[in-house]
């Protein structure tokens, strides 16, 4: 029986030499039935260009905009499941693979058909032995995930195979029936916290999501937003929101959105400590945008 062919769906915005680092990675991987999709969020830097001259095997689809996280993403995932393939793997352009990262994750989700999701070991780019992501526990009343292993030295004390509530989009193999049976990225969110939607309707529908650790990522973290973090602010915020309005009803949205009113004012006291009174503004524009959207205008979840 020959491999599951995967579509590796990488999202491109004006990160050219990141896009290029990424794809020289994908391209040394072992697993070989995959395709890789770069799809650009209409950048101006010269990365489709780039990505052509380097790349020429690369199915380009190219955005006239930025469409954001979730909507350039959905373009690949559409794309790929037109073309048939048995898995998604959405993986940040500001990333680089090990070689056997897919052999990893695709042997991991076809040990179970309830296995929907799939995530690797991901540490800090410029901290090889840091870790980002080793899984991750829901929290009880939020509902939204909380990091397992954060910025702790790997010792191997997350070496083992085991289910998670939330899997990254950094780096991301999910089931082509999981995609047909509760749809792609929500769209709304446009960048955060749609990843851990994505999770949560998963488990819903009654697959699970797991941590793989023998599949290996390296994370350059929020390569994209860097040089805008007043817009991160903002969609951080806004994002929370949704999710938020989403997966919590009567009291407990009622409870968590009095918390983030807490939270806000904590956030505002260390901004202006550290003199960072926009990036405080705009935590403030993207909760009560959120808070807007879906709860003043009444737009239902979808």
């Amino acid at each position: 029986m020959g491999q599951p062919w995967v579509a590796v769906v990488v999202l491109n915005w004006n990160g050219r030499s990141d896009t290029l680092e990424c794809l020289r990675s994908v391209t040394n991987m072992s697993y070989r039935n995959c395709q890789t999709i770069v799809v650009d969020n209409g950048s101006t830097d010269g990365s489709t260009g780039a990505v052509r001259r380097a790349f020429p095997t690369v199915d380009l689809l190219i955005n006239p905009e930025n469409l954001g996280f979730a909507a350039g993403n959905n373009v690949g995932i559409r794309y790929a499941l037109q073309r048939g393939v048995d898995y998604v793997f959405l993986l940040n352009n500001d990333t680089v693979v090990d070689a056997a990262l897919l052999d990893a994750l695709v042997d991991t989700a076809e040990a179970d058909p309830r296995i929907g999701i799939v995530g690797p070991k991901i540490y800090y780019y410029d901290r090889q032995n840091t870790l980002w992501y080793a899984g991750a526990r829901e929290q009880w009343l939020r509902r939204i995930p909380a990091t397992v292993g954060l910025d702790e030295i790997d010792r191997g004390q997350y070496d083992r195979i085991r289910e998670t509530a939330f899997v990254y989009g950094t780096a991301m193999l999910i089931r082509r029936q999981v995609l047909e049976k509760i749809g792609t990225l929500d769209e709304r969110f446009f960048a955060y916290h749609e990843d851990a939607d994505l999770c949560m309707r998963t488990r819903q529908a009654g697959y699970r999501c797991v941590y793989d650790p023998e599949g290996v990522v390296w994370h350059k973290v929020s390569a994209a937003t860097r040089s805008t973090p007043h817009v991160q602010d903002y969609l951080r915020a806004r994002g929370r929101i949704l999710f938020f309005s989403k997966h919590l009803q009567g009291l407990r949205l009622a409870l968590v959105l009095c918390y983030e009113l807490h939270r806000l004012a904590k956030i505002w006291i260390q901004r202006l400590r550290e003199g960072d009174v926009m990036g405080a503004k705009s935590y403030s524009r993207g909760l009560w945008d959120g808070t807007r959207e879906f709860i003043v205008e009444g737009q239902p979840p979808a």
